[in-house]
């Protein structure tokens, strides 16, 4: 659910430019009382009307977004040419805090402080003819203790920690979407003049939710300057990469040398916050194969703490729906059926991966502390020894590479397989396994394979696997692909 609406709001970023007479092809769009609204410049009552459908229906689309997101950008204009009254400035401020993802905070707006005269909100800093027009309450605890408001002069603000602070309008020149751990359960900041010690820490505010937020106080802020330079609005790449969900939060967890698994599950468990439908950034990608990188170079360790970092590694966020099997999981029945065609009692099984859709245990992957075992849906020809055939077994000895490939065909209906010692009929192929954990499945295999053996292989993966691999992400994510180089080459460290 956080990538679904983080991606939505990713759209809403990065393609702000889409003209109204545009043709759209969703449902929204498509209305044709939205598209009398727009011809009359009713902006408002078109945003009202796209806001009630897009929550009325299940998928959103990019087309329906992208209109929403210009039709918010419309109200929240200033044109000069048409001499705008304050209090129709003022509607326009209103109405965009009412859109569905700001509807959900809590706003006072001057008909609160109409009624509340007495209020002693800020009344340190508040000038005695200022006017309160806005003013969102952050405090948990206690009532108007901090937050952020609006005058008709100046923006007033309270952190948790720290004094109040106010900014005339006239003195502010710029904001700064900041996101920074700290006080702010969110992390995100609202920076004023890109000044540290003038910044208001997001508290309560969703992801979705940040940029309609800070771009509705800059449209009031501008409306009520005097003078005539504008507030600009500066979103740096990496807040629009977390905003985007294509680089988390998690990705600032630093290496720990000494205790690379560790740091593992610590990632693990902050990715999973992100929910099942979340995908792996670039930037996240990179860290992890760091850690990974990191603990299997390690394979100079007793065969038990192997076993251990193995497990746990397949244990993790990634693979919560593969139903693996471990040793102290494979019970004494499971253990003399499977494979039982090919495989040594002698040896224990360690690992057990079911790829059956149909029946359990007719193919799939094991391991053993001797060997490796696995039985495909078919062979390397359609046969009926192929569908019903004996499983094969290749000992951990006997294997002199290990390679991961993307290949299409009827045995790998996903395309991606491993392939041992470079030969076609030692094809393993990797069903259920997509290109977000085919790399670090492959990579555990491997890992394996070199503790249980005292080998030292490395896990060999051809460029046009790796070139699959960036591919794939960046169709998963459209929007960002025309951003890659000036963005992702920003936020990530070289390799």
């Amino acid at each position: 659910m956080y990538l679904k609406k983080s991606y939505q709001y990713l759209l809403i970023i990065a393609l702000s430019s889409f003209p109204l007479s545009a043709s759209f092809a969703s449902t929204c769009s498509n209305s044709e009382s939205l598209k009398t609204v727009i011809e009359k410049e009713n902006y408002r009552s078109a945003l009202s009307e796209m806001d009630k459908c897009l929550t009325t229906i299940e998928k959103q689309s990019a087309e329906d977004l992208q209109l929403f997101n210009d039709l918010r950008k419309k109200v929240l204009s200033i044109d000069t040419d048409k001499k705008v009254s304050f209090e129709a400035a003022y509607r326009n401020f209103q109405s965009v805090l009412k859109i569905s993802p700001l509807n959900a905070l809590k706003f006072e707006l001057a008909h609160y402080f109409e009624k509340n005269e007495d209020t002693q909100l800020f009344s340190e800093l508040r000038q005695a003819d200022e006017k309160y027009y806005f003013y969102y309450d952050t405090g948990r605890l206690f009532s108007h203790s901090r937050g952020i408001a609006l005058t008709d002069k100046s923006v007033i603000w309270k952190n948790i920690s720290g004094k109040a602070s106010r900014l005339a309008f006239n003195d502010i020149k710029s904001l700064k979407l900041v996101y920074q751990r700290g006080f702010s359960l969110t992390g995100w900041n609202l920076r004023f003049n890109d000044d540290e010690n003038q910044m208001f820490r997001l508290s309560g505010i969703p992801d979705e939710a940040i940029i309609p937020f800070i771009e509705t106080i800059q449209y009031f802020i501008n409306f009520n300057k005097t003078l005539p330079n504008s507030v600009t609005l500066e979103v740096p790449d990496k807040e629009i990469a977390i905003l985007g969900g294509w680089l988390t939060r998690c990705s600032e967890k630093t290496v720990d040398s000494d205790n690379p698994l560790k740091e593992f599950q610590l990632l693990d468990a902050c990715f999973s916050f992100y929910g099942k439908d979340f995908k792996l950034s670039q930037a996240d990608k990179f860290l992890l194969n760091k850690l990974i990188t990191s603990l299997f170079e390690r394979n100079h360790v007793s065969f038990a703490e192997g076993y251990n970092n193995f497990r746990m590694l397949l244990s993790s966020h990634f693979f919560s729906d593969f139903g693996f099997k471990f040793k102290n999981n494979i019970d004494a029945k499971t253990e003399a059926e499977l494979f039982k065609d090919v495989h040594n009692p002698a040896e224990k099984y360690y690992f057990y991966f079911d790829m059956g859709t149909v029946s359990s245990g007719s193919r799939g992957l094991a391991l053993t502390d001797n060997s490796i075992i696995w039985k495909n849906l078919l062979g390397t020809s359609i046969s009926w020894r192929n569908l019903m055939g004996n499983a094969s077994q290749l000992p951990f000895d006997k294997i002199t590479e290990i390679s991961l490939l993307h290949e299409i065909g009827l045995n790998a209906i996903t395309g991606w397989k491993l392939r041992l010692n470079g030969n076609t009929d030692y094809d393993i192929a990797l069903s259920g396994v997509s290109e977000d954990n085919v790399e670090l499945f492959a990579s555990a295999l491997v890992y394996f394979i070199n503790i249980a053996s005292s080998a030292n292989f490395a896990l060999q993966i051809p460029e046009e696997t790796k070139d699959y691999l960036t591919k794939t992400f960046l169709e998963r994510h459209p929007k960002i692909k025309s951003m890659t180089d000036s963005v992702l080459n920003k936020i990530m460290p070289s390799e």
